[in-house]
């Protein structure tokens, strides 16, 4: 008979199967949430003192959108600036419809090639 912290360790083993299970059989996904911290927290933690000049809850909403799309840019490997550069000239000649902003998300395949960011160049 299994008990104490050996027992609460199996229980958790045993609970969570189906998902180690999915995770072992799917080789795309990663053990731990290190991306996630490294690109999504990171940034604002290293901003932190830019923030204060956010001192409406507007210009919090807009550091934060500001602050989305270009790590979106980045971990879709585009240059992020080119990237912005893009998306407002996009959104300013065509207008916000939704076959433009869909057009514009980081991830779509009609985001021009000089945009994104190879191997071989980085500009």
């Amino acid at each position: 008979m299994i008990s104490g912290a050996l027992q609460i360790a199996t229980t958790y083993l045993e609970n969570q199967y189906d998902h180690l299970i999915y995770y072992i059989n799917d080789w795309r996904l990663e053990p731990d949430n290190n991306l996630a911290e490294r690109e999504g927290i990171k940034p604002f933690v290293t901003a932190r003192k830019n923030f204060l000049f956010a001192d409406t809850r507007h210009g919090a909403e807009i550091t934060a959108i500001y602050f989305s799309l270009l790590i979106s840019a980045r971990m879709n490997q585009l240059n992020p600036e080119k990237y912005l550069f893009y998306l407002l000239e996009q959104l300013s000649t065509y207008g916000l419809r939704d076959e433009v902003i869909e057009g514009c998300l980081p991830y779509s395949k009609d985001i021009p090639e000089h945009i994104k960011i190879t191997k071989n160049r980085s500009s």
